[in-house]
């Protein structure tokens, strides 16, 4: 089992994590790291197009960006012009990635590829991705930033975010609580 926790303060947060070592102990792989969490904080209701970092305690799913996958074993897909994750409450869609504008039912989504700063590589964390509810927020992901989120993730530096991917194993369930 692996899991990172996340204490926040403001806008800053500093993530801690933890693996199981061959005794069965929780140890520490690497030193805590610090980041940022949404520019409107943190909260326990999120609604769509708040800044505000959801907190609970999420799977880590899968990694995607704009690079090449750098050796994660998580699954990890490098964006086509064609990827978008679609951000309108209105839409079937919402908070999902879709591969195709063919039949597109939505009136705001982000295009994945111009996202070169904050994407080059990124963790999805299952905040309303299950049965979606669109009174609640989208789109939370960990990314590469150097300040507050604009759409509520955690960021990281580009280097610290590598850390975890190299790190994470999709057999061991890693999940985050904030």
């Amino acid at each position: 089992m692996m899991f990172c926790q996340v204490d926040t303060e403001s806008v800053t947060c500093t993530i801690t994590c933890y693996e199981k070592d061959e005794t069965g102990l929780f140890v520490k792989p690497f030193e805590p790291i610090s980041g940022f969490i949404g520019a409107e904080g943190a909260d326990t209701l999120v609604t769509p197009y708040e800044a505000k970092t959801p907190t609970g305690l999420f799977r880590l799913e899968y990694a995607f960006g704009t690079e090449y996958d750098p050796g994660t074993a998580m699954e990890y897909s490098k964006f086509t012009e064609q990827d978008y994750w679609i951000t309108d409450p209105n839409s079937a869609y919402y908070n999902r990635w879709m591969s195709s504008l063919d039949g597109a039912d939505w009136s705001t989504a982000q295009w994945l590829c111009e996202f070169t700063v904050s994407y080059p590589y990124a963790i999805v964390f299952n905040y309303n991705r299950d049965n979606v509810d669109p009174n609640q927020g989208c789109a939370k992901f960990i990314h590469v930033s150097y300040g507050p989120t604009n759409w509520g993730g955690i960021g990281l530096s580009h280097d610290d975010i590598l850390t975890l991917l190299y790190w994470l194993n999709p057999s061991d369930g890693p999940f985050i609580r904030i």
